[in-house]
């Protein structure tokens, strides 16, 4: 098939075919014709604006009046906090972003990782517009969002970054037929990273019952996509199953398909993706005893400090140290 030449030749992710968000628009191709909505756009950039009744036109403008996401400021400006400008505007004033700058934001604040306050009060904005534009977002925008926030623990910790993450997850149950392998594992990944780093509070607690809701259809879809993982995304897969096991059993999933392939795998990969594979193998070899066929294959290509350490570990966890 053409689509498969091409892809073969220019490897550039998921293809956009018959019904598909791009660009904050909905488009549908079937036998009718071709149909776009703006419903998603339009329900994310409008802005209401509060006017009393008793309002007149020759009123003068107070500040209630201002739309403050209508101030403008360059990308450039928001990810790297390199120019000149007055921080706690960008916080109280935030830029009008579309669903994908505030992905790339997210994804350039974690390259930028540091407790400068500039990065911190950036960080703080892009995530409170998160909620606004998830129901814009295409598959890897949101792989990106979950993940970035999964390394901005400082950022995601508050009630208005946990609303933000209840509106992705459930987006995420949704999409993962449409991911691509790489955004399948990363999702996992960062899911676990979530369940384990967030604080205890109620609306945390409503982040976690979002992210149960999300893993199933995402590490059955995972299950389908293993043949098709590079040893990077096998090894998160597997990971994301060993944290999840005991609070979403439905993560195991993929488990039986990802440990065959990472049997088949292992020579290629790196040093910290055995070690995490490894892990994984001695944590989930009484629940899902084909897991331990790869543990031979894995355990060749790592030196024999590394496999006592792991069986160390696994046993400290185990004893309950």
């Amino acid at each position: 098939m053409i689509r498969e030449a091409l892809s073969n030749n220019f490897p550039a992710g998921e293809w956009l075919i018959d019904d598909f968000d791009y660009l904050g628009s909905h488009i549908k191709v079937d036998d009718q014709g071709v149909f776009f909505s703006l419903e998603a756009c339009a329900s994310s950039l409008l802005v209401e604006v509060p006017i009393s009744s008793d309002q007149k036109n020759e009123d003068p403008v107070v500040e209630e009046l201002c739309i403050p996401q209508l101030v403008e400021l360059p990308f450039q400006t928001i990810i790297t906090g390199r120019q000149k400008f007055d921080l706690e505007k960008v916080n109280d004033r935030p830029p009008l972003f579309w669903a994908q700058d505030v992905s790339n934001n997210l994804w350039s604040l974690v390259q930028l990782r540091s407790d400068a306050p500039a990065e911190q009060l950036c960080s703080e904005a892009v995530v409170g517009q998160l909620r606004r534009t998830v129901s814009s977002m295409n598959p890897q925008e949101l792989t990106n969002s979950i993940w970035s926030l999964s390394q901005l623990k400082e950022s995601a910790s508050t009630a208005k970054a946990h609303r933000a993450l209840v509106a992705l997850a459930n987006r995420l149950a949704q999409k993962p037929g449409r991911m691509i392998p790489q955004a399948l594992a990363n999702c996992l990944w960062a899911c676990a990273e979530l369940q384990d780093a967030l604080p205890n509070t109620t609306s945390a607690a409503s982040v976690r019952r979002a992210i149960r809701e999300a893993v199933p259809p995402l590490a059955s879809r995972a299950a389908a996509a293993a043949g098709k993982m590079r040893p990077q995304e096998l090894s998160n897969c597997l990971w994301a199953a060993a944290r999840m096991q005991q609070r979403v059993p439905e993560v195991l999933v993929p488990v039986r398909a990802v440990a065959e392939n990472i049997a088949q795998l292992a020579s290629e990969m790196k040093e910290q993706e055995l070690i995490n594979s490894l892990w994984a193998a001695t944590c989930l070899a009484d629940t899902v005893p084909e897991v331990r066929r790869a543990v031979p294959a894995i355990s060749q290509y790592l030196p024999p400090k590394a496999i006592q350490l792991i069986s160390e570990s696994r046993e400290s966890r185990a004893l309950g140290v």
